[in-house]
């Protein structure tokens, strides 16, 4: 199973397991992704961030990890993934820490797209968090100071998922 954006990290992957173990009992190879890119979702999370998802990017390299989750760790992380169904890439290039090659590999691809700015993806490396937040809330709520649109979407849930549908409007799928 592929892990990047907060999947990369072993605290969020505790968390997602339901943990408190520092390092959670999942083997975890780094590895390098070719032809893709990390970049933002086209949806607010229930906690107020605007998360990450894969997308091809020709001639591009990303840092990932590899993880090795048993039967029971794929279904805690399925259940937690409500925004991303696991699905298999094949015909990639993904090389291991240690040599190994791979082509093929399951990853979470968020359901709603891409998140669309000036008609384009925007990855990760390109803009912070706070910066994309107060792109998408000048897309939506211009006017909001920007921790009061966030509280608010983390209040209400009918708010975020109205949010997310607009976003989800121009979003650039997924390929």
């Amino acid at each position: 199973m592929l892990g990047y954006g907060a999947n990369r990290s072993l605290a969020g992957i505790a968390r997602k397991l339901g943990t408190d173990a520092p390092v959670p009992p999942v083997v975890v190879a780094a590895a390098a992704l070719h032809d893709f890119d990390v970049v933002y979702s086209a949806h607010v999370s229930p906690y107020g961030a605007v998360p990450a998802t894969l997308q091809p990017y020709a001639g591009h390299a990303i840092d990932v990890h590899v993880l090795h989750p048993d039967d029971a760790q794929v279904a805690a992380i399925d259940a937690y993934e409500p925004n991303y169904p696991r699905r298999e890439l094949r015909d990639i290039s993904l090389r291991l820490v240690d040599g190994t090659v791979l082509d093929a590999v399951e990853a979470y691809i968020s359901l709603h797209g891409c998140l669309a700015i000036d008609g384009a993806v925007c990855a990760i490396a390109d803009r912070d968090q706070q910066t994309v937040l107060a792109l998408v809330r000048d897309r939506l709520a211009r006017d909001q100071d920007l921790d009061d649109f966030i509280l608010a979407g983390v209040r209400d849930p009918a708010l975020q998922a109205s949010r997310t549908a607009e976003l989800r409007s121009d979003a650039i799928r997924f390929g």
